[in-house]
């Protein structure tokens, strides 16, 4: 083994000064460029505003005319006809409904 010591010089990115300062600012650039994770969630933030502009958008024809759809048949499901009459306000007729043996039809 030599004890001769090594010479790095020609390693030293400083002894082009013209060389060194375009690999600065090339890595500069680089880290102000905006990478994938930010243009997707940049652009993601307004694809989801404007969903929902649009939902609500769909809303207003059904809140203007401010009316229930009617049911087009009686339901025979013992569930739905007594949310139905609970759905109404008349726990009595629900009531007297379940205990006659509604449920069991």
């Amino acid at each position: 083994m030599s004890d001769d010591r090594i010479d790095f010089g020609p390693l030293d990115p400083k002894q082009d000064e013209l060389r060194y300062e375009r690999l600065v600012r090339g890595v500069m650039a680089r880290a102000r460029r905006p990478g994938l994770g930010d243009t997707v969630s940049r652009f993601g933030v307004r694809a989801l505003a404007v969903a929902a502009g649009l939902a609500l958008l769909a809303w207003v024809p059904v809140l203007a005319r401010g009316e229930a759809p009617e049911p087009t048949q009686a339901s025979s499901d013992p569930v739905t006809v007594l949310a139905d009459l609970a759905a109404q306000g008349n726990a009595a007729a629900a009531a007297s409904w379940f205990v006659s043996g509604g449920a069991n039809e």
